[in-house]
């Protein structure tokens, strides 16, 4: 480590930290098109946890073939023993999305445009405070079924407010409509520094059980 490196990365007290010697390659091998390389970044001596790294070979993404355009290609990789799939695995997807309360527009989610995803995706709006969304019921842990999803929107209604988030693509896989699941916690506030307690707010988890308070 030298003194420029450590700069370079920011270290308060290169000392401290403990070098460790590089892993060992792996023999060389023919990869073709499509294969998927996993590449262990960092192993921990103590609890032997593992960074590892999913990487693939695929041909150019985006473009042009005659007057076609040709969609950008997405890489994903899971590790793990398969299972059966569950309802619990369904996820939610809103993009860009809109807020609308008793048909008025909440304004403030003109400014969201982010994705977010999971098999439960919450939002929190100015003195109301956070409502979790779920296809499925979760039984055990307060949830309520409280609309529906139809396409690129979803509805439903808590108390005398009822609530309609329009996504920018469908928000549920298939063509079906599909009840929705939801659990409001009126307490909530964004706890994070400097933060806009009147703004719209919107993020996902992938177990209910990681929101829901005890």
């Amino acid at each position: 480590m030298t003194p420029e490196l450590a700069q370079r990365i920011r270290l308060d007290n290169p000392s401290a930290w403990t070098p460790l010697s590089a892993p060992s390659f792996p023999a060389p091998q023919t990869v073709r098109g499509g294969d998927v390389l996993a590449l262990n970044l960092l192993t921990n001596s103590t609890t032997r946890q593992t960074i590892v790294d999913y990487v693939t070979v695929q041909e150019p993404s985006g473009g042009y073939a005659g007057f076609q355009r040709i969609p950008e290609r997405e890489f994903a990789f899971v590790a793990g023993s398969p299972r059966d799939f569950r309802a619990q695995d369904v996820e939610l997807r809103l993009q860009s999305p809109r807020l609308s309360i008793n048909g008025k527009l909440d304004e403030s989610s003109l400014r969201w445009n982010d994705t977010a995803t999971g098999s439960v995706v919450w939002f929190y709006t100015a003195n109301r405070g956070r409502y979790l969304l779920s296809l499925v019921p979760h039984e055990g842990l307060g949830f309520r079924r409280a609309g529906e999803v139809r396409g690129t929107s979803l509805s439903f209604t808590v108390g005398n407010d009822t609530f309609t988030l329009r996504s920018g693509s469908r928000i549920a896989p298939g063509q079906s409509p599909f009840n929705l699941y939801v659990l409001h916690d009126p307490a909530w506030r964004p706890s994070y520094a400097n933060a806009n307690l009147s703004a719209f707010v919107m993020d996902a988890a992938d177990r209910a059980e990681w929101l829901v308070r005890k």
